[in-house]
């Protein structure tokens, strides 16, 4: 039993980080929009932003990898590799990612004065 509930919380795992992964992707998005209003109003200058940003690209391009990588050990009978620590890495790129995104936040809080 043990091995089939191994089995059982990988394929958990992985398919909540797709969900994961997703929303991550969506706040990305989001983020890029504003930054982009940002610099087209001109209300403070985006340059130092952009590179952060792109380190969170970066970041969440690794993590779908290692995620398909977690998804792909699934569909085989004897993985090679132990999806449930693939997930542990996909996670650790997705926090990283967020931590730019915080990074973010406070410089332009800090460009606008509050």
């Amino acid at each position: 039993y043990d091995q089939q509930i191994q089995e059982i919380l990988s394929f958990i795992l992985v398919s909540r980080s797709f969900n994961i992964l997703t929303v991550t992707h969506k706040r990305y998005e989001k983020i890029v929009s504003d930054l982009q209003l940002l610099k087209n109003s001109k209300i403070i200058k985006t340059e130092v932003l952009w590179p952060v940003l792109n380190q969170a690209a970066g970041l969440l391009n690794e993590a779908a990898q290692i995620q398909q990588q977690a998804f792909q050990s699934l569909a085989t009978s004897t993985p090679s590799v132990n999806p449930n620590k693939l997930i542990g890495l996909v996670i650790e790129k997705i926090k990283a990612a967020y931590g730019n995104f915080m990074e973010m936040s406070a410089l332009v809080k800090k460009m606008v004065g509050r």
